[in-house]
């Protein structure tokens, strides 16, 4: 085997790997489904382990507050249905600004969305992941 083929297969091994890594926004687009179900279902654990214990919330009214991280359990859990869309991300250093369309269903059969929203939320880093730091909230119109 000469060099020149060794180098080749090496590179063509790296680009593979590196293909096949997560990014930091397919890592921030895993965080905000599970914390976007986890709100959605009742489940505290998870909710509070991606949210910060205090937040900056501001609702589509445009009013804000501070928030606590905290839900009200629901046992059994809640069903989820609901998709994320036009999910995109801004990363400066260990902060993440991600913004995407959250549209929730009523049930699993066939048919129009029931509520619609806009979200723009900021995360930090921090020793033991992603945790939500603040949320914006917009309702999308039916018609403009």
């Amino acid at each position: 085997m000469t060099n020149t083929t060794i180098c080749f297969a090496f590179l063509l091994a790296s680009a593979t790997l590196y293909s096949q890594t997560p990014t930091t926004s397919d890592d921030l687009e895993r965080v905000v489904f599970a914390r976007t179900r986890a709100a959605i279902q009742g489940d505290c654990e998870t909710y509070e382990r991606l949210t910060a214990p205090t937040f900056l919330w501001t609702g589509p009214s445009g009013k804000s507050s501070i928030r606590t991280a905290k839900l009200t359990p629901r046992v059994p859990l809640e069903e989820a249905i609901f998709d994320l869309k036009d999910f995109t991300t801004l990363l400066v250093g260990q902060t993440a600004v991600v913004s995407y369309r959250l549209i929730q269903y009523e049930n699993n059969e066939e048919g129009s969305p029931y509520y619609m929203t806009r979200r723009t939320e900021t995360y930090v880093r921090t020793d033991t992941g992603w945790k939500l730091i603040a949320e914006r909230e917009t309702e999308v119109p039916d018609t403009l």
